[in-house]
């Protein structure tokens, strides 16, 4: 700062430090929006991977069902189903694992998981169907399949499979909820950040502002000549307005009664009028029409008074193009005269936007978290064994092990008054071929109460004399 005897003014170097200042702040922003990115990417890998192994369980059942429906029916679509998600599940297990990146017990959890499954499809599935494809006395191979599934070998495995998958899915929603909450932190940071930038400027500006006026009072008293005084007026006020044209913030210097005498370019561009049509009033004709009223009325009281401003609202931008702006404003003033007032604005659609992002993600997210209220059900009439959803157990509170029942046990759940009323409707069905359309009734669930409830269904198998095989539908709560 010294050299030769030469030693800078007060004022610049006041200018100096206000400047260093802001580029420390600056430098905390972007590693707070760096901190951003990687928790973003945190939270996308999470709802992949969730996404991911949310299939898994699915293709599961998919196999399950296929391979029930063939090994039971010989149904050439059901054997189609199988063989579809068997030959899907390697590749989409394998998805699944490379998104769980480096979580240990995640990866241990599923991978014991995909392993189970692949054993059970190796064990139990595969040759099901192998041996339904290859019996040479149709009725008698069918009977020694029921028998074996009756025996419930491979059941258990599976169950204890679906019960892996869903303990590894709530795992990683709990990471979704975690690596959301991450980032609105890092959102929430960023912004206290960013304020204190805005905060920060406007006060070095307005400091710089007075300092310049009471040293050009100061050096104008002291001239001998105005040629003097004008060259440091001009020198004065290119440096405000340097500092001004090189501030990313847009900013305006209002007189006393709130009209705007000066404005550099940020603000022209958020604006996308010329610095002479923003002069007066005339920025306020670039308010959005939904937000001039309350705004004009704010900005107004904050002039006569004297008091701060700030206000997040919306600009319309010459083009069309809506900007969402962070205005805030502190008077200047000389003692007890009131100068004018410094205004700073600050272009926030990018945040907005990605506060909208996170909102959609949200919801997104929240959807796929939805739990279905809708169960299926098979019946598979001849043998009384009915296979249900998952969504059963969470329509009834029954565990998994309820999703594979029997007509008889389904029956005991249902309410006395409403048995005989369904059994007629069951027994129309499978005379004329009519679906069952709603029909209501209620069920016991697994606390003891009685939920009111819903089904739909029709006959979708017969024999080659026309008795019920097959009874597929739906049931739904009515609340």
């Amino acid at each position: 700062m010294v050299e030769s005897g030469f030693v800078l003014p007060r004022p610049i170097l006041l200018l100096l430090a206000a400047l260093g200042l802001l580029f420390a702040i600056d430098l905390f922003a972007l590693a707070a929006y760096r901190e951003l990115e990687q928790a973003s990417e945190k939270l996308n890998q999470r709802i992949q991977s969730m996404q991911a192994l949310q299939a898994l369980p699915t293709m599961m059942l998919e196999m399950q069902s296929g391979m029930r429906g063939y090994v039971m029916t010989g149904s050439g679509a059901s054997l189609d189903r199988y063989r579809a998600a068997a030959n899907q599940f390697p590749d989409a297990a394998e998805k699944a694992l490379v998104l769980l990146g480096e979580d240990t017990s995640q990866r241990n959890l599923a991978e014991a998981a995909v392993a189970s499954a692949k054993d059970w499809l190796a064990r139990y599935a595969s040759p099901m169907v192998v041996k339904r494809g290859a019996g040479d006395d149709a009725q008698r191979t069918t009977s020694a399949i029921l028998e074996i599934m009756r025996k419930g070998q491979g059941e258990s495995q599976a169950a204890r499979i679906l019960a892996q998958f869903a303990e590894s899915i709530q795992i990683e929603r709990d990471g979704v909820a975690g690596a959301q909450l991450t980032l609105q932190r890092k959102l929430d940071r960023i912004g206290a950040w960013m304020r204190g930038r805005a905060l920060a400027l406007l006060l070095a500006l307005a400091a710089l502002t007075l300092i310049l006026g009471r040293t050009l009072a100061k050096l104008t008293g002291q001239m001998r000549s105005r040629e003097v005084a004008e060259s440091a007026m001009r020198t004065s006020s290119a440096t405000l307005r340097a500092m001004s044209d090189a501030s990313p913030l847009g900013m305006f210097l209002a007189d006393s009664s709130g009209a705007c005498v000066q404005s550099n370019p940020s603000f022209e561009r958020v604006t996308g009028l010329s610095e002479s049509a923003v002069l007066g009033n005339g920025w306020q004709s670039t308010l959005h029409p939904d937000d001039r009223e309350r705004v004009v009325a704010a900005w107004n009281a904050a002039t006569t008074t004297g008091a701060s401003f700030a206000s997040v609202h919306r600009f319309v931008h010459r083009s069309g193009k809506v900007v969402w702006a962070s205005m805030r404003s502190s008077k200047m003033s000389d003692g007890e005269r009131l100068i004018g007032f410094a205004c700073s604005i600050e272009d926030v659609s990018e945040r907005r936007e990605a506060e909208e992002a996170l909102r959609k993600s949200e919801e997104r997210l929240h959807l796929a978290l939805e739990s279905s209220r809708l169960a299926l059900f098979d019946w598979h009439v001849p043998s009384g064994e009915i296979f249900l959803s998952r969504e059963w157990s969470a329509l009834t509170g029954y565990g998994p092990q309820a999703l594979t029942t029997t007509a008889r046990r389904l029956n005991d759940l249902i309410h006395p008054d409403d048995r005989e009323a369904l059994r007629e409707a069951v027994i129309d069905v499978f005379k004329t071929n009519k679906p069952i359309a709603r029909k209501e009734f209620r069920i016991e669930t697994r606390t003891g109460q009685w939920k009111r409830v819903y089904c739909s269904g029709r006959v979708t198998e017969r024999d080659a004399i026309g008795r019920a095989v097959r009874l597929t539908g739906t049931v739904m709560a009515t609340d």
